[in-house]
């Protein structure tokens, strides 16, 4: 959709001064109306709904205020990810005949997340679902930002906390103060006037992140009986094709104590998979431990075992099943989209052969 016809004015959700906005009939019988957002503090995004009467209020009758800045702070990283990717991807293809300018404003056509009308209170939970919480994640999270914007150590970085606040997910430009000032203090960041640059530390920080962030490994956590074969052979392959290796200790060869080797390979995970089915203790311990390390936990049960989850787990929002391969296409959506396609996505899959 063409950028044409944009408004510029007060943002819509954010009420930033300096934003562009469009209304668009795409199809009122299917779509409803659209809305782009493309905002320097909230990002580039758009709605589908029925009407556009209030989004802002619209927004807080899903989530309250608080989470409001977490789910602006989400939209305005992806937006970034996105444009660094784009930049990335103009300096591989240097020496083509179309400009700079329009080849970039060409690939940024179309935004990044649109929210429909059907999805929409799913959406933005799953958005403030991977928002830092506490002060410290906050501040981490404003350092990789910052690294987003500008990959050349050494270049300045330019600094407005009244349309930046949002690059650390927080409600107000007093706290995003607050974090540049810790970022400071702990010598990742050196200010300089209306400007920082990241140090030597604050890169060394920004790519353990990144290591984090592109670790392959998913660890799975099941009951080990001969009846779940097959429905270990579903999730093994739903991880492999969503680009990530999946791990389960009775597959491995090791030499020394299993409970070991189960901490050893959960720490070195990005996220697991703990299948509830047949209530077994291990699993429910293996997931604890990994929730107690912040390794995020996709949940799965067989629908007619759910009713046996232990009381501390029940709330969780468990992925049930019927059969294996209701499994597979569930796990798989889930993992692509939480985490988003792994680093293993374009290798060979032995679940093919």
């Amino acid at each position: 959709m063409s950028k044409i016809g944009f408004t510029e004015g007060p943002c819509p959700v954010c009420n930033y001064k300096e934003s562009k906005f469009k209304e668009a009939l795409i199809s009122e019988k299917i779509y409803g109306q659209y809305l782009e957002i493309d905002c320097p503090r909230c990002g580039n995004y758009a709605f589908i709904l029925d009407d556009f009467d209030d989004i802002h209020e619209l927004l807080l009758s899903i989530i309250n205020e608080d989470e409001l800045y977490w789910f602006l702070g989400y939209t305005r990283e992806q937006t970034e990810i996105r444009d660094y990717n784009i930049v990335n991807k103009l300096r591989s293809e240097a020496g083509t005949t179309e400009s700079l300018s329009y080849k970039y404003n060409k690939l940024r056509n179309e935004p990044f997340i649109r929210i429909a009308k059907d999805k929409i209170k799913e959406q933005i939970i799953f958005a403030i679902k991977q928002a830092p919480k506490t002060p410290h994640d906050k501040a981490i999270k404003l350092l990789t930002n910052l690294a987003n914007s500008n990959r050349f150590p050494g270049n300045l970085i330019p600094l407005d906390s009244e349309k930046d606040y949002t690059a650390s997910y927080s409600g107000s430009a007093e706290e995003f103060r607050y974090y540049l000032e810790y970022l400071e203090k702990n010598d990742y960041i050196d200010i300089r006037g209306t400007n920082c640059i990241i140090t030597v530390n604050g890169w060394k920080v920004v790519n353990e992140v990144q290591t984090m962030k592109n670790l392959p490994q998913c660890f799975v956590a099941m009951w080990f009986d001969q009846s779940m074969d097959n429905i270990y052979l579903k999730i093994e392959k739903a991880i492999y094709e969503a680009g990530y290796k999946p791990i389960r200790v009775d597959k491995e060869h090791y030499t020394g104590d299993v409970t070991d080797k189960i901490i050893t390979e959960i720490r070195k995970s990005k996220f697991i998979v703990a299948d509830y089915t047949g209530q077994r203790h291990g699993v429910y311990y293996e997931a604890g431990f990994a929730r107690g390390l912040g390794i995020e936990t996709i949940s799965t049960c067989k629908q007619d075992d759910i009713k046996n989850l232990h009381f501390d787990t029940s709330h969780l929002n468990h992925i049930p099943w019927e059969t294996e391969e209701l499994l597979y296409e569930k796990l798989k959506d889930r993992i692509l989209a939480i985490y988003g396609e792994g680093p293993l996505k374009n290798n060979d899959n032995p679940t093919n052969n």
